[in-house]
């Protein structure tokens, strides 16, 4: 993509995100988002339909940070895809990146912005699903694996929410959640073992799974 609809693309986001300190997104408008960005209405409807564009195209930049973070993850401990474990180091990129995106984390709540928090659910929910599918050959859910996915995506939200929250530090937050997500896996409460790659046999790689 050209530098400088890079440039402007950003400028745009940035902007966003400095007056969601100052109101809610619900009563943020394209007029004064592009004034306040100093780009015009015409450059705005070039890239984007609507302000729902430019915030899936936010989403999608943090997505793509965290798929990066996890696939390192996946090289430095999971060299043969075990399932369990890459669901481990799932967690571990979320949390990451939400304590790095800290500043616009905050602002999803699901009672103080309803709009910005479906948007984002949504976006989340379709991503864990895809992500839950790339290992279905391995790992069968006991219950319906829609509702597993809603119910992992609002609960392991709400425990990073109230650990923020409370003002705990986030190395403890990282590691209770990572014993959570452990805990949860390897409990047999929502999955079974499909079957176990051995070892010394590299499972065959699929595409790089997208991640919440």
């Amino acid at each position: 993509m050209d530098k400088r609809i890079l440039k402007t693309k950003n400028n745009l986001k940035q902007t966003l995100l400095r007056m969601m300190e100052e109101k809610p997104f619900e009563k943020i408008g394209v007029t004064e988002l592009c004034r306040r960005a100093q780009t015009s209405r015409i450059t705005f409807y070039t890239y984007y339909g609507d302000k729902y564009e430019l915030l899936q195209e936010l989403y999608q930049d943090m997505q793509d940070e965290m798929e990066v973070r996890f696939c390192e993850l996946q090289k430095e401990n999971n060299p043969f895809d075990e399932a369990f474990k890459s669901y481990h180091n799932l967690v571990q990129a979320v949390i990451e990146k939400y304590d790095t995106h800290m500043d616009f984390y905050k602002h999803m709540k699901p009672v103080e912005s309803q709009e910005l928090w479906k948007t984002y659910y949504a976006f989340a929910l379709k991503h864990l699903e895809e992500f839950k599918d790339n290992y279905s050959d391995r790992i069968r859910m006991k219950h319906p694996s829609r509702q597993i996915c809603v119910s992992l995506l609002l609960g392991f939200w709400g425990f990073l929410i109230t650990g923020y929250s409370e003002g705990m530090p986030s190395k403890e937050i990282e590691e209770n959640a990572l014993s959570l997500i452990d805990d949860m896996i390897g409990s047999g409460v929502y999955f079974e073992k499909a079957g176990k790659s051995s070892p010394s046999t590299p499972v065959q790689k699929k595409s790089v799974p997208d991640v919440p």
